[in-house]
């Protein structure tokens, strides 16, 4: 849904963009970047999540993180309102990455990886 801002030459939508957790790990963040196509568009106001809390935000980037972990098979919701300048077209792209909690026996392999460097 898109509103316009009263002849400053600038459009807000309002995006809210839900998730499943398709992968084998939880999730411990999630990072939502704008890159801009023939506009460059924005990040306004505070964007939300419904179990993620707001860690970093610039006008491009939104970057959420635990206190809560998307389970997998879990579900997360983003609200995110992005401005973008009037007369021009709507092209630009909403990157989305998860970042995944690592597994057990990977931080035990990292582990024994930093002993043995450190023994040298």
């Amino acid at each position: 849904q898109g509103t316009t801002d009263g002849g400053k030459g600038r459009t807000t939508f309002h995006v809210t963009k839900t998730v499943q957790n398709t992968t084998l790990f939880p999730w411990i963040a999630y990072q939502l970047e704008l890159i801009p196509g023939t506009t460059n568009p924005v990040f306004v106001g505070t964007p939300t999540s419904d179990i993620m809390t707001l860690n970093t935000q610039t006008p491009t980037l939104a970057l959420f993180t635990e206190p809560l972990q998307v389970p997998v098979n879990g579900w997360v919701t983003f609200d995110v309102d992005i401005q973008i300048p009037d007369g021009m077209s709507f092209d630009f792209t909403l990157r989305q990455t998860a970042t995944p909690l690592p597994e057990p026996a990977s931080l035990l392999l990292l582990g024994l990886a930093g002993l043995a460097i450190r023994r040298r």
